[in-house]
């Protein structure tokens, strides 16, 4: 995980989502999730249960592409307002702002602020945490 993409994304969460910010600041690593390299050499999640198994929540072979699928499905549909119930690591809402006009609006509710805090270490969400049209709980 780049530091440099996690202050980058504090400084524009300071600023717009202040709370958050706070919040995800204090946030540790209890070693819950993992963001290795899939296959396709984009970062996939992975979970590591108290049973020592690990499962992927997001595609090892290629999170951007199963993200892609996700979004052209709907894209037909002219939805205008996306609810995201789990972040993930945001491979999905990030395809969402990059295929979308102004218009389209976004929820996204995280109950787990590692995870949370793991994606924005992860990717760079400034372009999302500046945009008034996407809303992280």
């Amino acid at each position: 995980m780049s530091l440099e993409i996690w202050k980058k994304n504090l400084q524009a969460l300071e600023i717009f989502h202040p709370q958050l910010a706070q919040q995800l600041s204090l946030v540790s690593s209890k070693g819950a999730y993992s963001a290795p390299l899939s296959k396709s050499g984009v970062p996939t999640l992975v979970f590591h249960p108290p049973s020592g198994n690990p499962k992927y929540l997001t595609s090892s072979y290629d999170p951007l592409k199963e993200a892609r699928r996700t979004i052209e499905s709907y894209s037909e549909s002219k939805i205008s307002c996306y609810t995201f119930y789990g972040m993930s690591l945001g491979h999905t809402l990030l395809e969402l702002i990059q295929r979308s006009d102004s218009n389209v609006r976004a929820f996204v509710f995280e109950r787990d602020p590692e995870l949370m805090r793991l994606a924005m270490e992860t990717f760079d969400f400034e372009s999302a945490i500046k945009n008034q049209a996407i809303r992280f709980y």
